[in-house]
């Protein structure tokens, strides 16, 4: 069938790629920084290999893919795409991909050019202000705080600050009142520079529209999912996932992608306001998303897709899939959020709901049982490392 590199092998949306083009007959071989994954657990991976410290990404992706004479490469997260995008010329030389272009892809990535493309196609936004376009080098803090603090009362409390640029629901902070305010920006701003001002919006109902595209540019296949809880509860990524069936955000989400020519998967999430019910645009994720394993078990299958069209430029049309699938993060991320969550009676599903009551977990399976023990290895890596603990607990500043 041909060989297939899925990078960030950390990622559970590693293994779902790993398992859904394993399961077709294709070589599928893993690599990351650590040997401490659940993809290269997984009877599917042919062989794993660990970037050395010392060497770059560049160099370590192209002499990777011509050592394992890579048919498709599937760069998983930002760091391996943009290397990948960078060097696109080079890359095409060996392998073949489905990715945009850079300048698409910066387009989306970048939370402020997402939220004036949203604006352009007339899609509901919340109230946002761009706090580079504040600031010059002619004016002093003092100043600056005050133009901030006069934005954020227009805005209105809770104002939501937002980096830029970020993934995982990392740096963004929820203030609730004037006196707050601009310590917890200068806080943000230290790590993720000029973060974005939002309105707060207040919806129990978040949706995530998954979407591919071919290389003409063509929507091929669009998947709506809900998120049930999330890990931290307010801002984070989901932990539990629902197919649902809602043209209306599916219509809204490809009315933005109209403005971006596009080639392969983008995520973008909306939440449904409590009051208006308004659908409001938030982000765009210009790659694959962490809970991809829900739209496979659902019947999309966008890695497959996405291998389709890397290789030939093109995929069958998808127009339908299973509604009311669910699909749980177990461990560590639902566990968490019963750790932290500050109301959890009445879930649903329950905690201890499994394949009975119709959640299925995103890492295991009978079939393919070892994974589970490269996130036992993976967790036990992240206590003992600090850097990786903090990456994973403190999202917030």
């Amino acid at each position: 069938m041909g060989t297939i590199l899925v990078t960030n092998a950390q990622q559970r949306k590693s293994l779902s790629f790993t398992r859904s083009l394993g399961e077709k007959g294709y070589d599928i071989f893993c690599c990351d920084t650590t040997a401490c994954n659940p993809a290269r657990f997984s009877k599917y991976c042919k062989g794993f290999f660990k970037q050395s410290p010392k060497e770059s990404l560049l160099t370590f992706l192209t002499e990777l893919v011509q050592k394992k004479s890579v048919d498709v490469l599937a760069p998983m997260d930002e760091d391996c795409m943009e290397v990948v995008l960078h060097n696109k010329e080079m890359f095409s030389k060996y392998c073949s991909f489905a990715l945009p272009s850079i300048e698409s892809y910066e387009a989306a990535l970048y939370k402020d050019n997402a939220v004036r493309l949203a604006q352009k196609a007339g899609v509901i936004c919340p109230k946002t202000v761009i706090t580079s376009k504040l600031y010059n080098e002619s004016i002093d803090e003092a100043t600056f705080r005050r133009l901030l603090e006069q934005k954020a009362g227009e805005i209105g409390y809770p104002v939501v600050i937002k980096p830029v640029r970020s993934s995982g629901s990392r740096g963004i902070a929820i203030v609730d009142s004037p006196e707050l305010f601009y310590d917890t920006f200068v806080k943000v701003h230290e790590q993720y520079p000029f973060p974005l001002l939002q309105s707060f919006i207040k919806a129990k109902d978040k949706y995530d529209v998954c979407l591919i595209y071919n290389k003409k540019g063509e929507c091929k296949a669009g998947f709506v999912q809900k998120e049930i809880r999330n890990y931290p509860e307010e801002i984070g990524p989901s932990t539990v996932q629902q197919s649902f069936h809602r043209p209306d955000i599916l219509q809204e989400a490809l009315k933005i992608m109209n403005f971006i020519p596009w080639t392969g998967v983008v995520e973008l999430e909306f939440l449904v306001d409590d009051e208006e019910k308004n659908i409001v645009f938030m982000e765009i994720n210009p790659r694959f998303w962490a809970s991809v394993e829900t739209a496979v078990l659902s019947g999309v299958d966008f890695p497959w897709l996405y291998t389709e069209v890397a290789r030939t430029g093109d995929c069958p049309l998808v127009e339908e899939y299973v509604v009311g699938k669910t699909v749980r993060w177990f461990w560590p991320g639902d566990l968490l959020y019963y750790l932290t969550a500050k109301n959890k009676k009445n879930q649903i599903p329950g905690f201890f709901a499994g394949k009975r009551k119709g959640v299925t977990d995103d890492i295991y399976r009978s079939g393919d049982p070892l994974p589970v023990m490269g996130v036992w290895l993976q967790s036990i890596y992240t206590i003992v490392r600090k850097e990786r603990r903090d990456f994973v607990l403190c999202r917030t500043p």
